[in-house]
């Protein structure tokens, strides 16, 4: 079975929790079958109105940093895109388009 091009993140066991009234997620995010260059990857959290902040974190290999990019949605709702990227003789380049499903990240998000 071919993987999804976005795959649903799983939370972690213990979350969520709360934070300052916020809720706080723990998630682990495969990376994007068809990953593009300049457009990144949509988180989609599931039972979520909308997400205030993604942590960055390196994902598991060591090989990327992912960062979270918020995106408006309207109404003050946001989406986040995660931009995967990697060390290039001391230079952060975005990765290539591809397939980065064989990567996997931790996130912190944090949502209203």
């Amino acid at each position: 079975m071919a993987a999804s091009v976005n795959p649903a993140p799983t939370t972690l066991a213990g979350y969520p929790g709360q934070a300052g009234g916020k809720q706080v997620r723990v998630l682990n995010i495969a990376g994007s079958s068809a990953y593009v260059r300049g457009t990144g990857q949509m988180v989609v959290i599931p039972q979520t109105r909308s997400v205030d902040f993604v942590a960055g974190a390196f994902s598991q290999s060591g090989n990327y940093i992912v960062l979270g990019q918020p995106i408006a949605v309207g109404n003050g709702y946001k989406k986040w895109l995660l931009r995967w990227f990697y060390l290039n003789s001391s230079v952060m380049t975005e990765a290539a388009s591809g397939d980065l499903s064989g990567e996997t990240v931790q996130l912190l998000t944090i949502e209203s």
